[in-house]
């Protein structure tokens, strides 16, 4: 082979690579641009930096288009979806040999002090979503570690008014929502892009020292209840048959009373009329009257009626009423002369008296 032959192939081949290399640039520009492609799923929301600023905090789900690298990068977030984060209030104890960090990030875990001076562990679960990406991602070095600190001392405070009574009984609903209210403000005045779904306490309960004390009060708050309850349902028992009494002695009193209103109101009555008849003939009027009176009274009584004039005397009988009026004059009476009942002696409706 001659060296024009060689030169030939020489330039043959570096023509070819001269090509290869122009269409795998090419190629290469076309992959680098064709990078800029990304997708948003539906629960995520993108946010585009261009040069570390970012441009567009809230890029909405689809296919998008962006510089590519280092021109813009694009970061995509779940703002749909609920985390959870778990804040504990436990008894720990350092392992030998642990260092402390100098500067925790996260407060220890530590049981939690209640108003009445008590000691009570628990432990907290933080329901939340993202709701500002860009607040999420950069006004923070980590918006996770500073929800927790947050979390801790909005707890601590909560709880350091409220009595251990609440805590365990009526209060704890009370007590998780007003803990959402003041996370979420201090979430929103911090900027974190961050809403509180709901706060929950999954776990409360004594140290291991005073568990068993804290079980004698629970039983002894739980027989305090029943009794209570007994109570309550003796005295719902007791309060109708009572009302209904005293609506019997009510009913009873105000139909007497206005009984004896109309009994005195007819006599009244009866009254007036007898005055006027008297007013207008006294003479007959009152002779009425006295023959009414005894009508009256007679029936009451015992009677003797007696005849002056009769042929001989006939000594009035030893009745129970005269023995009663004179019991000295009346002799005892014997066996062998026993009373005799005089024929002059009649007891019934006075009739009349000659």
């Amino acid at each position: 082979m001659t060296s024009a032959e060689m030169k030939s192939d020489l330039s043959r081949v570096f023509r070819h690579a001269r090509t290869m290399a122009k269409w795998l640039i090419c190629l290469l520009i076309v992959l680098y641009l064709a990078s800029g492609f990304y997708s948003v799923k539906p629960e995520q929301r993108g946010v585009v930096k261009r040069f570390g600023r970012v441009v567009t905090d809230d890029m909405p789900p689809g296919i998008h288009y962006h510089l590519p690298w280092p021109a813009e990068s694009v970061v995509r977030l779940r703002t749909t979806e609920i985390r959870s984060m778990t804040v504990s209030f436990e008894e720990t104890k350092a392992a030998e040999g642990e260092k402390a960090p100098k500067v925790p990030r996260v407060p220890k875990s530590t049981p939690l002090l209640t108003g009445d001076e008590n000691l009570i562990l628990a432990t907290l679960l933080i329901q939340y979503t993202i709701t500002g990406p860009k607040s999420y991602l950069y006004n923070t070095a980590n918006a996770d570690e500073l929800l927790k600190r947050i979390v801790h001392d909005a707890t601590i405070a909560r709880a350091a008014g409220t009595s251990v009574d609440e805590l365990f009984t009526i209060g704890r609903l009370k007590v998780q929502t007003k803990l959402k209210e003041e996370i979420q403000a201090t979430t929103k005045a911090y900027e974190l892009g961050i809403r509180i779904a709901s706060v929950q306490i999954q776990k409360i309960g004594p140290p291991g020292e005073v568990a068993a004390a804290f079980r004698d009060v629970t039983s002894a708050r739980e027989d305090r209840q029943q009794l209570v309850q007994r109570a309550r349902g003796d005295r719902n028992r007791r309060l109708p048959r009572a009302r209904s009494d005293a609506n019997d002695i009510t009913s009873k009193a105000e139909a007497y009373a206005n009984e004896v209103v109309e009994r005195a109101k007819g006599e009244a009555q009866r009254f007036l009329a007898a005055w006027k008849e008297y007013d207008k003939s006294k003479t007959v009027t009152s002779h009425r009257l006295y023959l009414e009176a005894l009508e009256e009274v007679l029936p009451k009584v015992r009677k003797m009626i007696s005849n002056p004039e009769a042929e001989r005397y006939i000594p009035p009988p030893i009745t129970h009423m005269a023995k009663e009026l004179n019991p000295g004059q009346w002799p005892a009476p014997t066996s062998k002369e026993p009373e005799r009942s005089s024929p002059a002696r009649s007891e019934g409706p006075a009739e009349s008296i000659p």
